[in-house]
């Protein structure tokens, strides 16, 4: 079968007046301007091709026709238009056999050779190509042998490949191929105008929706700052955090609960009751590592829906850099706006000049006490008392009323690594805010300060009020859970007099040096349950009891310190044991002999016989001075 191109050149031996050559030309270029109509009415890039296709077999003769274009990657070419050709034909080249843009030694037809060369190629016989028998059956079960393949070349280079199908076996002409060649230069043309007029669009398309992305991100800036100055206003003008958390809430449509960084509320809206119950359902639900996370910048966190709980937000408030509390934003009429989490997060930076502002107080507050206390516990009894009330009533506290002194101490850590010092302080207002915490929560006016290491609170003596021990208790619970490791408080007696004072914080200091001494932790201890060694408390002046003291031990601690031996623990634990060398050693996991020298050495630093039951005695009673009065050369 022979199939040439219907009027392929227009004879000059028919002039212009001739009739048929000039109908063949108007169908050639109707073709060409019909892809500029095309283009001109945005007809899509598929459709494009397949009317590519259409038109070379309406003008040609040929039997199939198909336009290939690159895949995203760039590394094979797939069937974007056709005619002719079966659906299922064209979806088995573009999923099992695409032709491949590089070169190869099979799976490579003139397609690919043709997009690379940016030649046509002809292919006479497919099944006399041995390059091609990948695709002899594809061929046979379409229908055809002879392809003509095109580049589609355009001002920015190959675009695609124009193939061209025959039933039969054929060659192709020069003139043939040239006139195509013309043609697929027409059509490249038009994809080429397709391509950047589709690119346009879906750049034209992601700006229209960047733009309304940037809108949006506009009115929630917008929003944010108006409640942002609102906020500051409120605070500027005197507000407490309560009004401030009240406006947050408003704005934001839900409850609102502020708290510090220990979980204690600082402020909550009106409308949330029974916060505290949901803020602990979300912690046990998982929210406990997003709080973390929260807390590494200023961002707020969302807390997803569980077990009957709507969604809410959780914002870090952020001091100095550190976490110094959270903003909790439940219950919420709009969960999932873009502009709560914003509104959240502005608000939060307000709240956190507002904790600010509260800790200034705080500070200033805790300093006054701290100075009257240290007045109050070193009084003298030519302290002018009615001064020392006036100056009490100033901070609040009526000390006409009798008062009992507790005193608050960290135990010793048995094991872990040492802390810092910036680690100890943090620590010790960890405490100290702990302790005005459960104070506040009372509602009572009792003084809290600190003095050194502990933290002292003055606490009234009234009928309507918790006993002193049951504080004390409730402060050592609180205190333990909060801080690390534990926390044992002294209970001192009540004071009646101003004067009264520095005895309670003697005795209430001396009851925690010896339970701590002695390795009882975690327990609130009063005096009565000293026994024996309350006796020693009690001593208004102990000049002697230590000076005994430093003589019995002072020798050891000083050969302790100069030899970097144990003299003083060994000799602990040897009246620890019984007086027995064997266990002793067993104690300190030494040898026995290891004892033995050590004593030995203690008899001479002393000039004692260390088997002498009057100097057990006197070693016995200067340890015991030591772990009452706490003070000593080991101390």
């Amino acid at each position: 079968m022979s199939v040439t191109v219907k009027h392929l050149a227009i004879d000059a031996d028919h002039g212009e007046s001739g009739g048929e050559p000039r109908h063949d030309l108007r169908e050639w270029l109707d073709a060409a301007a019909e892809l500029a109509r095309a283009v001109n009415r945005d007809l899509p890039e598929s459709e494009l091709a397949s009317l590519i296709a259409g038109t070379v077999v309406h003008l040609t003769g040929y039997d199939f026709c198909s336009v290939l274009l690159p895949d995203h990657d760039m590394q094979h070419l797939l069937i974007k238009g056709s005619y002719g050709l079966s659906p299922g034909y064209v979806a088995r080249v573009n999923a099992e056999r695409p032709p491949r843009i590089s070169p190869g030694a099979t799976a490579e037809g003139p397609s690919s050779r043709a997009f690379r060369s940016q030649r046509p190629v002809v292919l006479v016989d497919i099944c006399a190509d041995p390059t091609c028998l990948e695709w002899e059956a594809a061929a046979s079960a379409q229908g055809y042998r002879a392809i003509l393949a095109l580049p589609l070349v355009g001002v920015g280079g190959v675009l695609g490949v124009l193939s061209c199908y025959c039933a039969c076996p054929r060659e192709f002409a020069a003139e043939e191929v040239v006139l195509m060649e013309t043609f697929a230069n027409q059509a490249a043309l038009a994809v080429e105008a397709t391509a950047r007029r589709e690119r346009g669009a879906a750049r034209s398309a992601h700006l229209c929706r960047r733009i309304e992305v940037l809108e949006e991100e506009h009115r929630v800036v917008q929003r944010a700052e108006g409640v942002h100055r609102d906020l500051m206003r409120l605070l500027l003008a005197g507000e407490t955090l309560e009004r401030v958390t009240e406006h947050l809430a408003r704005e934001l449509r839900s409850d609102v609960l502020v708290e510090d960084a220990a979980g204690h509320p600082l402020g909550a809206s009106r409308t949330a009751q029974g916060l505290d119950s949901m803020r602990a359902t979300a912690l046990r639900l998982g929210h406990t590592p997003l709080l973390a996370q929260a807390g590494d910048e200023y961002r707020a966190v969302e807390l997803p829906a569980r077990e009957g709980q709507a969604a809410g937000l959780v914002a870090p408030v952020v001091l100095a850099g550190e976490l110094a509390g959270r903003v909790w934003a439940f219950n919420m009429a709009e969960p999932g706006g873009v502009w709560q989490r914003r509104v959240l997060e502005r608000g939060a930076s307000v709240v956190a000049l507002a904790v600010s502002k509260l800790r200034t107080a705080q500070e200033v507050e805790w300093r006054l006490s701290r100075e009257f206390l240290d007045d109050l516990l070193t009084a003298k009894p030519t302290t002018d008392p009615f001064a020392t009330l006036a100056r009490a009533k100033q901070l609040g506290i009526d000390l006409t009323v009798p008062h009992t002194l507790l005193v608050l101490r960290p135990d010793p850590l048995d094991d872990g690594p040492a802390v810092s010092p910036a680690s100890a302080v943090r620590l010790h207002r960890s405490l100290l805010t702990q302790v005005q915490h459960v104070v506040d929560a009372s509602r009572t006016e009792a003084l809290v300060a600190a003095r050194g290491a502990d933290v002292i609170v003055l606490w009234p003596r009234r009928d309507d009020l918790a006993e002193a021990a049951e504080i004390a208790e409730r402060l050592r619970g609180h205190c333990t859970s909060c801080t690390r490791g534990s926390v044992s408080v002294g209970l001192g007696r009540a004071c009646l007099d101003v004067t009264d004072y520095t005895d309670a914080y003697r005795l209430a200091t001396g009851a925690l040096n010896l339970t701590q001494r002695a390795g009882r932790h975690d327990r609130v201890v009063a005096l009565g349950d000293l026994g024996v060694y309350r006796l020693l408390l009690q001593v208004e002046r102990p000049d002697e009891l230590i000076a005994f003291m430093e003589s019995m031990l002072e020798p050891l601690y000083t050969y302790d310190a100069r030899r970097d031996t144990t003299l003083v623990e060994t000799l602990r634990a040897f009246l620890r044991c019984g007086c027995n060398a064997t266990t002793t050693a067993e104690a300190l996991i030494v040898h026995p002999n290891t004892i033995s020298y050590r004593l030995r050495r203690i008899e001479e630093l002393l000039a004692v016989d260390c088997h002498d039951s009057q100097a057990l005695l006197k070693f016995q009673f200067a340890f015991v001075i030591e772990d009452v009065l706490g003070a000593g050369p080991g101390t």
